[in-house]
């Protein structure tokens, strides 16, 4: 059955190009190949490869027993790069980014002074990247989303970040990946990293509809690939 498989894709895959070649010019369906539009061989399941962070440190002002004000904080989208993403996925292609913004009041500060404070929004507080994973389920693709969560004296966000574990974590404790001073899985469901690496208090989430080998893959990416996402920011971060 596996052999009868692979040669069907294999048909598949000629047919798909030999109709590339007949709709557009020689040099377009080249750059369509090179940008591996056809998956790569084998390509059921994905392959983890490993945290290999190669961007450089962030530039973070941290006063002694402050928080860094949201407006000043570093954009989420420069805590990963394509590279890295491709060093822990290294199938994802057509990778896409998009900043969103962050709005750190409570409920309670509003109801105080419901004006608007310019110093309490950051712009690029959140980023979602968006790629493609062989395998992935008809119509649905992967993402990974990093939102920061506070900046500022490392003994505040490391007493903040226990203090909120107590609510917002699944009750599991805290786990360590390499690098990364702390974290806690939010939730068995809709699982999400809540870290702290000095300074700097972030999450890291996102969903795939990919496996990876023989692993499924809502579970290796709640227990495999957000801790080496996690890596792979927590080396951005400046020591406070």
């Amino acid at each position: 059955m596996g052999s009868r498989t692979t040669g069907r894709r294999g048909v598949i895959a000629i047919a798909v190009v030999t109709l590339l070649a007949t709709l557009l010019p020689a040099a377009v369906v080249v750059a369509l190949l090179a940008e591996d539009w056809v998956w790569p061989r084998g390509g059921d399941t994905a392959r983890f490869g490993a945290a290999h962070p190669a961007g450089g440190l962030l530039t973070m002002q941290v006063t002694a027993g402050a928080l860094v004000p949201a407006r000043d904080w570093p954009s989420a989208c420069g805590l990963l790069t394509d590279a890295e993403i491709r060093a822990v996925l290294p199938d994802a292609r057509r990778i896409t980014r998009m900043y969103d913004g962050v709005m750190t009041r409570t409920i309670e500060e509003f109801a105080a002074d419901p004006s608007w404070h310019a110093e309490a929004y950051a712009a690029q507080g959140r980023c979602v990247w968006g790629m493609e994973l062989p395998g992935e389920a008809a119509n649905s693709w992967t993402w990974i989303r990093v939102r920061i969560d506070a900046v500022g004296d490392p003994d505040l966000v490391r007493r903040y970040h226990a203090s909120q574990e107590l609510g917002r974590g699944a009750g599991l404790g805290a786990i360590h990946p390499p690098g990364v001073d702390a974290c806690y899985v939010s939730a068995l469901y809709d699982a999400h990293l809540v870290c702290r690496q000095g300074p700097l208090m972030f999450d890291v989430g996102g969903s795939t509809t990919a496996t990876f080998g023989g692993q499924r893959g809502y579970a290796f990416w709640r227990d495999a690939v957000l801790p080496a996402f996690a890596t792979t920011i927590a080396a951005h971060v400046p020591a406070g």
